[in-house]
């Protein structure tokens, strides 16, 4: 797979579009985290070019209407919404060729507006150093991930069901040190924000055979954050029914700090025999 430098640094072809490479997995579909990684990167690409380079990225909120392929480039379109003082706001939509993977909108923020402060506290939970990585959770299929994903290193805490609704907790980071770029960063962490968390939703339902995929996704950006530092994804799944699970994530620093908060519906349905 090639690095998550390449994959999220998306090219500039003709006016409001931009276009991001292939990732080289040996998965058939395009990854989810992807799509929005990679739509993110665009969107902030585009604002520069609008001269709101000083804002931050605040939210992505879009919806998966296609599976993509992943062995073929994606597009991204962005068109401006609303600019103002203090927010900015682009659509996006990612494509390969006349086919919609992605629609959504991204949110900049002016950073530093004052206001009241507060913040959910992290859980306690054990160091991710000398943790299992967690692939003893994933179905067979899935274990191809672990030997492609050298960018990344997970760690196991938990994954049960908690009075009958799913929950998981896990430690991820980068391998190795990346760009310090608060951008880039952000994109990386949208790039992981899909990646495990569906799987919490099967916590309960361990040994049921089902076709899983992201069908919407949304992301909150609390505070600037670096993915190469072990960040704690604390997930729980409150419902699923009618092939389909709710799942809701909030990402920590080691040292307590809230980050971002995530919600996406999945795919949970049911294979057939």
């Amino acid at each position: 797979m090639e690095s998550v430098e390449k994959i999220l640094g998306v090219t500039p072809t003709e006016p409001g579009v931009w276009e991001g490479i292939a990732s080289g997995t040996r998965q058939k579909r395009t990854f989810g985290g992807q799509v929005v990684g990679q739509a993110l990167a665009a969107a902030t690409a585009a604002l520069g070019e609008t001269g709101d380079g000083e804002k931050v990225v605040d939210s992505l909120h879009g919806y998966f209407v296609s599976g993509g392929d992943a062995a073929q480039a994606m597009q991204v379109e962005v068109t401006p919404v609303r600019r103002g003082r203090s927010y900015t706001n682009l659509a996006v939509r990612a494509a390969q060729g006349e086919r919609t993977l992605f629609v959504g909108n991204v949110n900049f923020r002016r950073p530093g507006d004052p206001g009241p402060v507060h913040s959910a506290p992290m859980p306690q939970v054990p160091p991710p150093e000398g943790l299992s990585d967690g692939r003893e959770y994933l179905p067979q299929k899935n274990l191809l991930l672990f030997s492609e994903w050298e960018d990344w290193e997970f760690r196991m805490i938990e994954n049960h069901a908690a009075e009958g609704y799913g929950h998981q907790r896990l430690w991820f980071k980068a391998s190795r040190p990346l760009p310090e770029d608060p951008a880039f960063q952000a994109a990386a962490l949208a790039y992981m924000s899909d990646m495990t968390i569906l799987y919490g939703a099967m916590a309960p339902h361990r040994n049921h055979p089902v076709q899983m995929a992201s069908l919407d996704h949304a992301l909150w950006f609390h505070h600037p954050v670096r993915v190469d530092q072990w960040l704690l994804y604390d997930q729980v799944s409150p419902s699923a029914s009618e092939g389909r699970a709710l799942c809701t994530g909030r990402i920590y620093t080691q040292e307590g700090q809230l980050v971002a908060s995530v919600a996406q519906e999945g795919l949970t349905r049911t294979l057939r025999a």
